[in-house]
């Protein structure tokens, strides 16, 4: 089990877990910092999609060129996606619960494409099941052997960021039946589809951290980015030890 399989970690942080150095490499004509190193040993490649020093705003990700990279030249099979995210539901999401994405819906990055000229056929992704299922039981695993508990059925709603919501505008996204608000995640999880249309082998999830309450939920009036940096530090143990569970469970 896991000899064919390459991991790929995507976060804003994280990167502390992995044993190596970065290094920058040009991909779409974009410059990309990863770490090429291991996890207990086992090669895992990370990407910190901020910049190494979180100097990379949201709407600023090079989402094309760091997944193009992970798949292309590293041969990566299976990538999870790692984002601190709103919560709306206070009972079911609460702050510092870990939580898997199910389904999304795409605003800041709906246009976002690997196919902006059909070549051969036209490349339609769908999107029916946008994460994939084995991998998500994979985390879900580690969680349990690390006495996590991991939430699901979340439905994940692509803001643009920098900024945060409104009350309006969370009012509104309640009624399309979101969950979880963040400005990074869903653009992997575009891509990742249409490198599987395309032909790679690429599993994708997304393991979201939330991180704070959205307006008007739970008494909050709005928020501020210490509270997401603080809620991220205190649970950093907890999704390292996630992260060391996943890899092993995967690689074998």
């Amino acid at each position: 089990m896991g000899t064919d399989r390459k991991v790929a970690i995507i976060a804003g942080s994280a990167g502390n877990l992995v044993d190596g150095k970065a290094k920058t490499y040009l991909s779409k004509r974009r410059l990309v910092k990863v770490i090429d190193g291991t996890i207990d040993g086992k090669e895992v490649v990370f990407l910190p999609r901020h910049g190494l020093h979180h100097t990379i705003p949201p709407h600023k990700v090079k989402h094309k060129a760091n997944i193009s990279l992970l798949v292309k030249k590293f041969g990566v099979t299976d990538i999870l996606s790692i984002s601190a995210v709103g919560s709306n539901d206070a009972e079911k999401y609460p702050v510092e619960s870990f939580v898997l994405a199910n389904d999304f819906i795409g605003f800041a990055h709906d246009r976002l494409t690997l196919f902006n000229k059909f070549k051969d056929k036209p490349m339609h992704a769908p999107m029916g099941e946008p994460y994939t299922l084995s991998l998500n039981n994979e985390l879900i695993k580690a969680g349990k052997k690390a006495g996590i508990e991991i939430r699901t059925g979340a439905v994940l709603i692509d803001v643009a960021g920098p900024r945060f919501e409104t009350h309006a505008e969370i009012e509104a996204y309640k009624k399309m039946g979101a969950h979880l608000m963040g400005m990074t995640s869903v653009g992997e999880t575009i891509l990742a589809n249409e490198f599987r249309l395309a032909g790679h082998i690429v599993r994708n999830s997304t393991l979201l951290l939330v991180t704070d309450y959205t307006p008007g939920t739970n008494g909050s009036k709005g928020t501020v980015h210490e509270e997401v940096k603080d809620v991220a530090q205190k649970q950093e143990g907890s999704l390292n030890e996630i992260i060391r569970n996943f890899v092993n469970i995967v690689l074998g």
